[in-house]
């Protein structure tokens, strides 16, 4: 009878071993997921910083052309000033010089 109880005391302390092996099994996968997940989220934290860099890049890309846009475009504006300029500076030669040309026929 008593290597009977002490059987039963060693079946039921190997039960309540593997009982906590599989909870520290158990908690082990847990901590696993956990750090996984939390990996996952460093991850996708990380993607969305690189996402944002890009767009401010592209942002101030897109900002230089336009600085660019302009400045052609006002050089534009001042070469038309310029055209404009030169072909009343012309017309008022051509004016004169059919001025003086009629001057001189008169005489």
């Amino acid at each position: 009878e008593k290597i009977e109880e002490e059987r039963r005391a060693l079946e039921a302390e190997r039960r309540a071993s593997e009982k906590i092996e599989e909870e520290r099994r158990a908690l082990e996968a847990e901590r696993l997921a956990r750090e996984e997940k939390i990996e996952e989220e460093r991850r996708a934290l990380e993607a969305e910083r690189l996402a944002r860099e890009r767009i401010e890049e592209e942002r101030r890309a897109l900002e230089a052309e336009r600085q660019a846009s302009e400045k052609i475009e006002e050089e534009c504006r001042a070469l038309e000033a310029e055209r404009r300029a030169s072909e009343k500076i012309e017309e008022e030669r051509r004016r004169a010089f059919e001025a003086e040309r009629l001057a001189r026929e008169e005489k």
